[in-house]
């Protein structure tokens, strides 16, 4: 699907995390008052592509935006995804990236996802209600930032959901509120 309609839930409800308007109806973002751009590089399923991922990081870059947030993650190292995020930081775009819900048992575990894994990108796990890392988070040296992640309301599409609002949980979830965060 060409369409720029959100037909997965997934980036609306970020989106909301970091900008709902304060107009008593729903939820409020982080940062209500921020301008953002919603970028489709993922499908109806949720699944992207190489080539999807690296047309937002590039228009991303030539658009100069200040903030990028991945709600994405892949356990693949793929070097013209680094490529572009090493060109996006080296044009002082911030860089924020969910962690991945690759979960962990024993604490110990080292499964941060890329682009959250790479040097110059904002590593996020998530957090549950009594602020601990979310079992179902990854984990490892990599992650620099923990943020909310379990059972977030936001908003999602009408055509999805007739209330336009939704819970959703993991990293995806986390990292929104750090990119919220940045954009205040």
């Amino acid at each position: 699907n060409r369409s720029y309609m959100d037909d997965n839930g997934h980036g609306t409800h970020v989106a909301g995390i970091i900008s709902a308007q304060d107009n008593a109806v729903g939820t409020v973002g982080v940062a209500p008052g921020a301008s953002i751009y919603a970028l489709k590089a993922l499908d109806s399923q949720g699944y992207g592509t190489t080539s999807s991922i690296l047309a937002g990081l590039d228009w991303s870059i030539k658009n100069k935006m200040n903030i990028i947030n991945l709600s994405l993650s892949t356990p693949y190292n793929d070097p013209s995804v680094k490529a572009m995020v090493d060109k996006a930081y080296r044009e002082g775009i911030l860089l924020i990236a969910a962690a991945g819900n690759e979960e962990h048992i024993t604490g110990k575990e080292q499964n941060v996802q890329y682009p959250a894994k790479y040097d110059n990108v904002i590593a996020v796990s998530s957090l549950g209600e009594n602020r601990s890392i979310l079992r179902t988070s990854s984990i490892g040296t990599q992650i620099e930032l923990a943020a909310p992640g379990g059972n977030i309301y936001s908003t999602v599409p009408v055509s999805l959901n007739s209330k336009g609002y939704a819970s959703m949980s993991g990293t995806s979830m986390a990292s929104p509120f750090v990119a919220g965060l940045a954009a205040l």
